[in-house]
C-alpha cells in the first residue's frame, strides 16, 4: 500500500541524509491510482487535511528523485500501440467485468486514448488469468489481445496457443521498462 511505501522512501532519503549522501533515484513499482486515505473527525464532523490521501504520486510530489512504473499505465500503453487508432474492447468473465471494467476504460482516457477507426481489438483481461486461458484457447481470432498476468499460465500457453506479438505478458513488459530506466543513466 502507499503508505508502506512512503515509510520505506522516508527511511532511505533519511538514510542518504545521515550519510552525507545526495538523494539517488528511486524506482517504484506500482499503481499510481491507489491510494491510502486516512481521515480525521472530530465529535461533530469530519476535518480534511491536506495528507489525507497517500498515493505514489503523492510520494513522487514530496521527495526528490523518484520515477514510478505503474504496470497498468504501461500495458495500457502497449494496448494502445497495438490497437493502432482501433477501437478497444475490454472482455472478461462477469466478475473481471464488475472490478475492472470501468476503471480500465478510465485509465484509458486518463492517457488520453482517442480511437480513430471503427474497427476493434478486444482485450482479454480478468481477475484470474484461468480465465484468460480460457478465452485464449476458445476465441482463435487475430483481433483478441490477451493480458496475462501470471507465469504459470503464461508458461502453460506460450507452447500451444501463443505467438509472439498476439499477447501482452505484463511482468515481461514492467522489466523491459525497468530496464529501460536503468540504462537511461
Amino acid at each position: 500500500s502507499p503508505h508502506r511505501v512512503e515509510l520505506a522512501v522516508r527511511r532511505i532519503r533519511e538514510f542518504e541524509r545521515e550519510q552525507g549522501w545526495k538523494p539517488k533515484r528511486i524506482v517504484i513499482v506500482g499503481d499510481q491510482e491507489q491510494k491510502s486515505r486516512f481521515i480525521t473527525t472530530s465529535s461533530e464532523q469530519r476535518i480534511d487535511e491536506e495528507d489525507d490521501d497517500v498515493s505514489l504520486r503523492t510520494i513522487t510530489d514530496h521527495y526528490d528523485n523518484i520515477k514510478i512504473v505503474d504496470p497498468t499505465d504501461t500495458t495500457l500503453q502497449k494496448i494502445i500501440e497495438i490497437a493502432n487508432g482501433r477501437r478497444i474492447l475490454f472482455r472478461s468473465s462477469d466478475q473481471g467485468f464488475e472490478k475492472y471494467s470501468s476503471e480500465f476504460y478510465h485509465r484509458l482516457s486518463l492517457l488520453g486514448y482517442e480511437p480513430t477507426s471503427d474497427e476493434t481489438l478486444t482485450v482479454g483481461y480478468d481477475i484470474s488469468d484461468l480465465e484468460t486461458e480460457h478465452q485464449i484457447v476458445s476465441r482463435k481470432q487475430i483481433e483478441y489481445l490477451p493480458v496475462i498476468l501470471s507465469r504459470e499460465i503464461f508458461d502453460a500457453l506460450i507452447n500451444n496457443h501463443l505467438h509472439e506479438g498476439t499477447y501482452i505478458f505484463v511482468p515481461r513488459l514492467v522489466k523491459r521498462e525497468l530496464q529501460r530506466i536503468v540504462n537511461e543513466q
